[in-house]
């Protein structure tokens, strides 16, 4: 895991023309930079087995002569890393495939060598070794490309008949320095080839990746038809020509990019002290995140800005005014848990309506899924920036435009502005820029991104106890604020299903003196362990 680094910057800006409520207002802003990973694939009771399919033919006297990128090359991968070596990990079984001549043989075998299986521990290590001994002895003869696929492929459907209640992923390594020679003409891979591979990863969908490497003279032919085979296999391609110190790990980069691994569909920072104003012309400060701004609850509600629960029941502050200008009324509840976690309450939840939803069966909002549309925006922010009971299930409200602006509303409420106002020329420093880029699959399958955010802006706020807000998460002492940063991560075959709600509140103060003390350790912590997941149940779709 790579460490964080903070970078901070304070400046300072009024959001209210009133000068007694300067102090209050008083906006820090605060970097941020981290690295983090999904969870890993969704595997159950799984195994990962690594299959080597490697060439033996005699052209590798010359291009191979001691089996470095071989035989050394795939001992490496076996025994790293130093840390938690691969060799003892009891969810990794190994297999192994030499093809050379008109045949293939499988060097861990169950006695015939055309009859080949996975070991893992603790009989992994003696059945490699012999393996890799066998590896470097002679080689010799032809490149049967055709006879090593088949072979690899019946490696996959009798391991998959000696555990039929188990599920794995096959990772299978096709490692060569030539040209095939029994497609009839020799040539570079071609057609053939390609389907021969299609039927081996459709074997079983989605569980099996098939990566190449490509160790022979230049020979941009071969190097394409090798490729082409590891894209038919969802795999990875190297040709050593290009990339002379080959590691087998090179070749995992996108051999975990297989169906039951998850992805980041959206990244959101939202600071909770802070709220669209009711001359929704600007955010401002918020101490008690009920989605009224300070001065609005002095000045216009008449509320307490240090309790998100003015009334008593289980509606904030913000329901209890919109009902009373919308001339409705709200039902009579106390139940303040958020079992969700998506900043609203069980009566608030209650509140949330659509006649005709979109992105979901449901009327009402969800109390047990925090993005009831699955639009990627939870739903108490959908609901707090875009001001309509019915944002919440509709999944399509978030690609309008409401102000006139060419950036729909979603990507407004992403930097933190207000989606209902033009404010298109607000200067970049104003918004947030919050962003991520994928980094690469790791050794494990999961999808790694680096996280950036150079503007999250921070308020003098007041104090706020946990009984006065949605509980003890969201309590913070004056000056402190409370900041939300989530993701929703779901499976790549299913962007829109049932995945986890990734989510961390953080108390960071927005007390300039407090911030450059602190340095770059004032921004958000964005790393692994950060995030607390939560399970979506599986949606009631249309």
């Amino acid at each position: 895991m790579k460490y964080l680094v903070f970078v901070v910057s304070v400046g300072f800006a009024f959001g209210c023309s009133d000068a007694r409520l300067a102090k209050q207002i008083q906006a820090a802003s605060v970097k941020s930079e981290g690295y983090f990973c999904t969870q890993a694939p969704q595997i159950s009771n799984g195994i990962t087995k690594f299959m080597f399919v490697i060439d033996k033919s005699g052209s590798n006297v010359d291009t191979d002569p001691g089996n470095a990128k071989r035989a050394d090359n795939i001992e490496r991968f076996f025994n790293s890393p130093a840390s938690s070596p691969r060799r003892d990990n009891p969810n990794i079984a190994w297999g192994y495939i030499a093809f050379a001549g008109s045949s293939a043989t499988a060097f861990i075998n169950d006695g015939n060598d055309q009859n080949p299986t996975f070991v893992g521990v603790p009989n992994n290590i003696a059945a490699m070794n012999n393996a890799l001994a066998l590896q470097r002895g002679p080689d010799n003869d032809l490149t049967p490309y055709r006879a090593a696929i088949a072979l690899t492929k019946k490696a996959i459907i009798n391991d998959q008949a000696l555990h039929p209640n188990e599920t794995h992923n096959y990772v299978v390594f096709f490692v060569s320095d030539g040209r095939p020679t029994d497609y009839g003409a020799e040539g570079p891979a071609g057609a053939d080839a390609f389907s021969d591979v299609d039927d081996l990863v459709n074997t079983i969908p989605g569980k099996i990746t098939f990566s190449t490497a490509y160790y022979g003279a230049f020979d941009p032919a071969t190097a394409d038809g090798l490729k082409q085979m590891a894209e038919h296999g969802h795999g990875k391609f190297v040709d050593t020509n290009a990339m002379p110190d080959f590691e087998i790990d090179d070749l995992l980069n996108n051999a975990g990019a297989h169906a039951d691994t998850y992805q980041v569909n959206k990244i959101l920072v939202y600071n909770l002290n802070s709220a669209v104003c009711l001359d929704k012309k600007r955010i401002s400060l918020d101490s008690d995140a009920d989605g009224l701004c300070d001065d609005d609850e002095t000045y216009t509600t008449k509320t307490d800005p240090q309790n998100r629960f003015s009334k008593g029941d289980g509606y904030g502050d913000y329901f209890h005014y919109i009902s009373k200008v919308t001339g409705g009324s709200l039902p009579v509840c106390y139940d303040r848990t958020d079992e969700d976690f998506d900043l609203l309450t069980a009566c608030e939840e209650l509140y949330m309506y659509n006649e005709h939803p979109t992105g979901t069966k449901l009327n009402r909002a969800d109390a047990k899924n925090p993005d009831t549309d699955f639009d990627w925006f939870i739903d108490g922010i959908e609901y707090l920036m875009l001001k309509n009971r019915s944002s919440a299930l509709d999944m399509f409200n978030v690609f309008k435009s409401y102000d006139g602006e060419p950036v729909n509303a979603g990507e407004q409420i992403t930097q933190h502005r207000n989606p209902l106002f033009y404010d298109y020329n607000m200067a970049p420093t104003e918004m947030y820029d919050t962003r991520i880029e994928f980094d690469k699959y790791n050794d494990q399958g999961q999808s790694c991104y680096r996280f950036k955010q150079d503007n999250l802006k921070l308020f003098h706020t007041k104090s706020v106890s946990a009984q006065n807000s949605l509980g003890p998460l969201y309590a913070h002492k004056e000056w402190d604020n409370t900041v939300l940063i989530y993701y929703i991560q779901s499976l790549e075959k299913d962007p829109t299903g049932a995945g986890y709600y990734a989510y961390s509140v953080q108390t960071l103060s927005g007390n300039p003196g407090t911030i450059k003390r602190l340095g770059r350790d004032s921004g958000l912590q964005v790393r692994d362990g950060t995030f607390t997941l939560y399970q979506i149940p599986e949606p009631a779709k249309p």
